[in-house]
């Protein structure tokens, strides 16, 4: 029969799972033949041409038994497709949730007030960690002499002890929030700082500063804002952001890291 001949073809495949469900076909398939020959010797007619057609039905089975699987995990996949296949088509974990500010934050060159980017991890039907996610920031002001990139931008986080840390990647799990950190003022004085990837900081001078943001992430879609603030030539150098601060953009993933 047809499935008995197939697995004669397929001798060189013993690894594949398909060879064991085609010979378990071949098997039945030629349990069936003996079945009716056995009828036809006692003239049982009926019970002869019914395990015939069986014997037929699993041959056919086992024959075009490649194409019946692929169907079947066809129609199985479509209601609802692997995370991993939703992941390749750009698909977006994270997204921008606003700004907060707090303080005050044990850093190398004294204690800070952090200004901070927030994003959540909220998309309900993908329900995955968003894994190796970091940031590169461009700071560029006005007078295009003055500019800054960090190409690395530190995140602002908690151990599971309640400690405070400041990796330079993100692992964001599902409905919860990664803190960028934008910008820091030192105690003591009313200067604004851009926080470096070694936690040093470089000044900032009065004027309107524009921002790039890129956000990137091993398993979700780049996201990319731009934006910008103001230090105001006073007493107190007063900062004030953009409205909004950042609007962000999408764009298909490109790599792991910003370049």
């Amino acid at each position: 029969m047809n499935s008995i001949l197939q697995v004669l073809g397929m001798a060189g495949e013993t690894t594949d799972r398909r060879y064991w469900v085609v010979i378990f076909l071949a098997v039945v398939d030629f349990c069936c033949v003996l079945q009716a020959v056995e009828r036809f010797d006692k003239r049982d007619f009926l019970a002869a041409s019914c395990w015939l057609s069986a014997g037929v039905a699993f041959s056919l089975i086992g024959y075009n038994w490649p194409a019946i699987k692929k169907r079947f995990q066809g129609h199985r996949r479509q209601p609802g497709q692997t995370n991993e296949e939703k992941i390749n088509q750009g698909d977006h974990l994270l997204s921008y949730a606003g700004t907060e500010s707090e303080g005050w934050f044990g850093m190398p060159s004294g204690m800070m007030y952090m200004h901070l980017v927030k994003f959540t991890n909220s998309k309900s039907s993908l329900p995955l960690t968003a894994n190796n996610v970091k940031a590169r920031v461009t700071y560029t002001h006005d007078d295009h002499r003055n500019f800054f990139v960090v190409s690395e931008a530190l995140w602002r986080d908690r151990t599971p002890q309640g400690g405070n840390v400041f990796p330079l990647q993100m692992f964001i799990k599902p409905s919860a929030l990664g803190r960028l950190v934008l910008l820091v003022e030192k105690q003591g004085t009313t200067d604004k700082y851009v926080l470096l990837s070694n936690g040093t900081v470089a000044g900032l001078s009065s004027g309107h500063w524009n921002l790039k943001v890129t956000v990137t992430s091993d398993n979700s879609a780049t996201l990319e804002g731009v934006g910008g603030f103001t230090i105001h030539p006073d007493m107190e150098n007063t900062l004030k952001f953009d409205e909004p601060l950042l609007t962000f953009g999408s764009m298909l993933p490109k790599s792991n890291s910003a370049r």
